[in-house]
């Protein structure tokens, strides 16, 4: 870390314009930094340096989150969103940090948790988690198996689907992902997990995943992170202002549809009596010109 942190902004900069350079060439050497210290934390005899590694794994996958970000979006600008980070030394009460980290042989968890890190290893190879996560996410997309729940899917989440594939794989992902550190989540009395996915599990709602009678949303509000750095939890008024919601369910330039943009945001809608934009209103000019004559919250 002492040596890649200082020359990461140079590093990030130098592959601009490269297809796939930051994956191939950038993203491995912070994954076997991440590797390296995780190993150290698990050998520790003292509970202190293993705290400290493990929090040296999570900031150095932190950094590979944010280049990441900002080699997706070509634009450096994108870290002046951590002066409003909180970091993992200040999470809201009742709140923990998942962090599920594929290698190539096996899965880590890393939950942060009030009164420190915890560590699992998972003994599922990156390959066959990516194919598990692939199916899951096609199941979740391709209805036709549940097609007569399609209309009733948020009121009966559980009706008629106890012997499709799709509780077969959302069980199947909770036991790697959950159930590892489901008694650390009980015992701390977790209500929010913040989740920083990787890799091929960036695919999915984590929230989807179901322990058999229960899925992961209704146990704990689940909320996706790109990273702690980049996210501002502060506290935010409590009263209800003017919303705004905008969606696309239409193909666009080559990308399929999302069927289920409109049928999220009239669910969405309905609690909080909103405006919509969609598809053909979901532009520059309508945003705009919306922002200009209301403000939203």
């Amino acid at each position: 870390m002492n040596t890649l942190d200082p020359i990461r902004h140079q590093l990030f900069i130098g592959i601009r314009g490269h297809e796939h350079i930051f994956s191939k060439r950038v993203r491995p050497i912070y994954l076997s930094m991440a590797s390296l210290l995780l190993e150290k934390a698990d050998a520790e005899a003292f509970e202190s340096s293993r705290q400290k590694y493990l929090k040296d794994a999570i900031n150095t996958m932190e950094i590979l989150k944010q280049g990441e970000i900002q080699d997706y979006f070509d634009d450096e600008c994108l870290v002046t969103l951590q002066e409003t980070a909180t970091g993992l030394d200040k999470l809201p009460s009742n709140t923990a940090v998942l962090y599920p980290v594929p290698f190539p042989d096996h899965l880590s968890i890393l939950l942060t948790l009030p009164d420190g890190i915890k560590h699992v290893k998972v003994g599922i190879n990156e390959k066959q988690l990516r194919k598990t996560v692939k199916i899951f996410r096609h199941l979740l997309e391709d209805w036709d198996e549940v097609e007569e729940w399609k209309d009733e899917w948020f009121g009966h989440l559980h009706e008629g689907l106890e012997s499709t594939k799709i509780m077969a794989y959302a069980r199947k992902l909770h036991k790697w992902i959950i159930e590892p550190v489901e008694n650390d989540l009980i015992a701390a009395h977790i209500e929010t997990i913040l989740v920083a996915p990787d890799g091929a599990l960036r695919l999915i709602p984590l929230s989807a995943l179901n322990d058999g009678d229960f899925f992961l949303i209704e146990k704990y509000a689940t909320v996706t992170i790109p990273a702690i750095r980049l996210t501002d939890m502060r506290q935010m008024p409590q009263q209800r202002g003017k919303i705004l919601l905008a969606g696309l369910s239409e193909e666009r330039h080559g990308y399929m549809p999302l069927t289920g943009v409109k049928k999220e945001l009239d669910g969405i809608n309905a609690i909080l009596n909103g405006e919509i934009l969609m598809n053909e209103n979901f532009s520059v000019s309508k945003l705009t010109q919306k922002f200009k004559s209301s403000q939203y919250r």
